[in-house]
């Protein structure tokens, strides 16, 4: 849900919250992974998932997810940004637990591994209705690097909403026109608290793993710095 109408064209104005993850979480991802037979990138991006859904109510989800495209050997030694952006369907129907959760996951995102075809190509072939304001193709985003270092805050924004993760920190980033800081901080924290307890009880369904009051310590969202005056 929008926190306010969609305005007829895209402003790409975008802002930010970030948090740091718990201690107790970064130590647990590797295990969990483990646990899954996956990588920890699996259980972010499934916690993503499930918290759009938790939001939103929507069984059914576009997710667009950044690839290197550099899978062709001739561009691997060539200079430049071969970034292109894969859309992954996620599959949240029947209230499924945490550990068939991220088993949808990680087959959804090897099935899109079999496909390289740019994402403006993709638009065209399929052919779906564009409308005005609306990003094509997917609206919510996920980015994930293992080393820590997010970069400066973000001015602007691509998606409507887009969980980038950095080693141990991530930030939400928002469209700006679409959602107040406020809902962002909300969401962030929701995410965090639905990431632990994906952890620490994979057997939980989505229905239950976020219910109730925050958890005491739960860490909340740091302020974003201010921003640069424009001449």
């Amino acid at each position: 849900p929008l926190d306010r109408p969609r305005p007829p064209a895209r402003t790409f104005r975008g802002a930010e919250v970030r948090a740091a993850l718990p201690v107790g979480v970064t130590a647990a991802l590797t295990g969990a992974a483990r646990h899954h037979g996956t990588r920890p990138v699996m259980l972010f991006l499934a916690a993503w998932t499930a918290l759009l859904h938790h939001h939103s109510g929507a069984a059914d989800l576009a997710v667009g997810l950044p690839v290197a495209g550099r899978d062709d050997p001739a561009t691997r030694a060539m200079v430049g940004t071969f970034v292109n952006m894969r859309v992954l369907r996620a599959d949240l129907s029947g209230d499924p637990d945490g550990t068939e959760l991220v088993r949808r996951t990680t087959a959804a995102v090897r099935a899109g591994e079999k496909f390289d075809i740019p994402f403006q190509s993709l638009v065209e072939l399929l052919a779906v209705p564009r409308l005005p304001g609306v990003p094509p193709l997917y609206q919510l985003a996920f980015n994930h690097t293992p080393a820590d270092g997010l970069g400066p805050p973000v001015s602007s924004c691509e998606e409507d909403l887009l969980l980038d993760v950095a080693g141990s920190g991530l930030r939400l980033v928002y469209d700006a026109a679409l959602f107040d800081r406020s809902t962002a901080d909300l969401l962030l924290a929701d995410y965090l608290r639905l990431l632990a307890a994906l952890l620490d009880a994979p057997g939980t369904r989505l229905s239950a793993l976020l219910t109730g009051p925050a958890p005491r310590g739960t860490p909340r969202p740091a302020p974003a710095a201010p921003r640069a005056r424009t001449a």
